[in-house]
């Protein structure tokens, strides 16, 4: 079955905020057992949204390609 663009959208959004969460987490209390020093809240947020956003064009762009193939 296909998945409409909107499905694939409001899918993708979802996964993504799941993954900023996680992601904040995970550089708060990981970075610092690694010795990686992040100045600040708002440096990890930026760095979150902008690999998100990379991940959700990915993520969308592949599952658009897939759905075409059907």
């Amino acid at each position: 079955m296909s998945q409409s663009r909107r499905g694939s959208f409001i899918e993708n959004l979802v996964v993504m905020a799941g993954s900023l969460v996680i992601s904040i987490l995970a550089q708060t209390f990981l970075f610092p057992l690694f010795g990686v020093y992040v100045p600040g809240i708002s440096t990890n947020l930026y760095l979150t949204l902008i690999l998100g956003v990379v991940g959700f064009s990915y993520k969308y762009m592949i599952r658009r390609v897939f759905n075409a193939r059907e």
